[in-house]
């Protein structure tokens, strides 16, 4: 049986896949080393970058933050509609998952210098979900 967190992941996996038409999807933690190949792009990358709870009555009230990258061709001038369709699917999960809230928090640019430039837009997600008590489930 999958964790409650594992089904978020999955469901946001699903929902980007099926509203983009990224060449990788992939979840996990970026190293120093990341690195995209040009015939990669446009790319998303899914980040837990934490997990927390606190106990109320029987449940566990748990934040899940997450970061979602998104890496396109620096002059690619369908950038900025692949990151509005991203951030539209990672929201839309809401109806996929009763009981999930999601709140988007800061969006950051970076220049990757490369043979061919690339644009790495960051968008951080709060995701909040309910267990029982002392549970992942």
């Amino acid at each position: 049986m999958s964790s409650r967190r594992e089904t978020i992941l999955a469901a946001l996996l699903a929902r980007i896949n099926a509203a983009t038409s990224v060449t990788a999807l992939m979840r996990g933690r970026e190293s120093d080393d990341f690195r995209l190949l040009p015939n990669e792009l446009p790319a998303v990358v899914i980040e837990k970058q934490r997990d927390s709870a606190k106990a109320e009555n029987d449940n566990s009230i748990r934040t899940l933050e997450i970061e979602v990258a998104i890496y396109t061709a620096n002059d690619d001038p369908a950038a900025d509609t692949l990151n509005q369709t991203t951030v539209a699917a990672v929201l839309a999960i809401k109806s996929d998952l009763p009981g999930v809230r999601i709140r988007e928090g800061a969006t950051t640019w970076e220049d990757i210098p490369a043979e061919q430039p690339i644009l790495r837009t960051s968008v951080e997600f709060a995701i909040g979900y309910r267990t029982d008590f002392n549970s992942i489930l």
